[in-house]
């Protein structure tokens, strides 16, 4: 006769065996392409939400962009934007990861969509009146983890090429 409790233990076995079974399966490594790739978005997804602390956690001290600002600039560039009400909205168009020779060094490119408007389901909503296009080059070092080292930016012309494909 199966009583109660043990109906219980079995229910409670079986589902921290399919617990470990998911972590199991999903355990595969993450290759170094994948964590930059997934450091561009997060990066992104901070800006998007005004999290400078998330922002932080990827940026180097030795941080610059092509202009030669440092991480303290570009933050006192967001809050003045925020201050002042500014919405941001980042579309991640196309980008790729490529690592160096050593693989300590790695480099992200992403065209970016960047709007003052609400996030749209369709990028032609936004497009050309609305929205930058913007080629950007992100440079990583490997410290104790990836670290963003250098950023570099041209805006893209030809926006037509863009409407189809955003990944978030």
């Amino acid at each position: 006769m199966i009583t109660r409790r043990r109906l219980v233990l079995v229910a409670l076995l079986l589902l921290v065996g399919l617990v470990l079974l998911g972590r199991w399966l999903s355990g595969r490594a993450v290759s170094d392409e994948e964590l930059l790739l997934q450091g561009v978005e997060e990066i992104a997804v901070a800006v998007e939400q005004r999290d400078l602390e998330a922002l932080g956690e990827w940026i180097d001290a030795g941080f610059r962009d092509q202009q030669g600002r440092d991480f303290a600039e570009i933050k006192r560039f967001l809050r003045l934007h925020w201050l002042r009400g500014g919405l941001l909205s980042i579309y991640l168009v196309a980008k790729s990861a490529r690592l160096g020779p050593a693989r300590a060094a790695g480099t992200v490119e992403a065209t970016v969509l960047i709007t003052r408007r609400p996030r749209v389901e369709r990028l032609a909503d936004i497009l050309p009146e609305s929205a930058r296009a913007l080629r950007f080059v992100f440079e990583f070092q490997r410290r104790d983890r990836w670290r963003l080292v250098r950023a570099s930016w041209r805006r893209v012309e030809d926006w037509r090429q863009l409407v189809d494909g955003a990944s978030r």
